[in-house]
């Protein structure tokens, strides 16, 4: 039968809770790293759905780099030197780039900028970088730390919606209609040439102003019908008295609709009124 021997020392309390303190510590250490490698990899996940990837500019190595994240179909090859990454650079944004680099090493300010560069399918992409500048203990830049996104789609949805935005402000500025829009508060807040020509008054003295073409007695008749439209009730074809600049009172026809901000907030209402000649078919009353 074996034997069973004495330990050289004796098993105290202490040291059966000092080896099981070491072994849960050690165990800690390998969850926290495991948690940390997790967290590393869902990051970098997170970062390529977005097109978007970290970097770091090592000034001492003078190298530019990623860290994290990918920038897919992008023609920039790093790491760089901040030379040969200001090369890759489309040649009219490389000052931009340049006055950049220059701000977060010698001044030591943030950064954010938008520049072009080439593509793998032949045509140019924006892309969007913001850098950070970390310190030395004697206050001088040592590296930076940033993120670089692939803009692209962003600049090319907000270049069709200015197109968009002026091509329907060409189209307000030629109609013939008298086409007014109003804030929440009944404010105006745009009069197209043909309200000038309907009304008498010209644009510039009746922005920011509350609709004075409303007859006094016919107050009460407006807000409720802004109110109704205001609600989300369009208004087509209602008949409404409106007086002109030298008094004159007009029977005009007025359409309307609510204004909306891409959140789908109402941000006021779109008027638009035709003369009425008392001929075709007789149009909505407002009483």
């Amino acid at each position: 039968m074996a034997q069973l021997t004495q330990p050289s020392r004796p098993i105290s309390g202490y040291s059966i809770g000092r080896a099981f303190s070491m072994e849960v510590h050690q165990s800690n250490e390998n969850n926290t790293g495991a948690a940390f490698s997790e967290s590393e990899g869902q990051l970098d996940l997170a970062l390529k759905a977005v097109h978007m990837a970290t970097w770091t500019w090592d000034i001492h190595a003078n190298q530019i780099y990623t860290t994290g994240g990918e920038l897919a179909g992008i023609n920039l090859t790093l790491p760089a030197s901040p030379q040969d990454f200001v090369q890759q650079i489309h040649p009219e944004d490389r000052q931009i780039v340049l006055d950049a680099i220059l701000e977060l090493l010698f001044i030591g300010r943030s950064s954010r900028i938008e520049f072009r560069v080439a593509g793998q399918d032949g045509g140019l992409h924006w892309l969007e970088a913001i850098g950070e500048p970390l310190f030395n203990n004697e206050g001088h830049v040592e590296r930076v730390l940033g993120v670089i996104q692939n803009i692209t789609e962003r600049v090319v949805i907000e270049k069709n919606l200015r197109m968009t935005i002026e091509k329907l402000a060409t189209m307000i500025e030629a109609a013939p209609l008298a086409i007014v829009t109003l804030d929440l508060l009944d404010n105006i807040a745009s009069w197209n040439p043909a309200a000038e020509r309907m009304f008498g008054w010209r644009v510039e003295e009746v922005l920011g102003r509350p609709l004075f073409t409303v007859p006094s007695e016919k107050l009460a008749e407006f807000q409720r019908l802004m109110g109704q439209v205001r609600e989300g009730k369009a208004l087509s074809g209602v008949e409404v008295t409106r007086v002109k600049r030298d008094g004159t009172r007009i029977e005009v026809i007025l359409f309307a609709e609510a204004l909306h901000n891409q959140e789908g907030e109402i941000t006021g209402t779109l008027n638009i009124f035709a003369e009425y000649t008392g001929q075709g078919h007789a149009p909505h009353s407002g009483e």
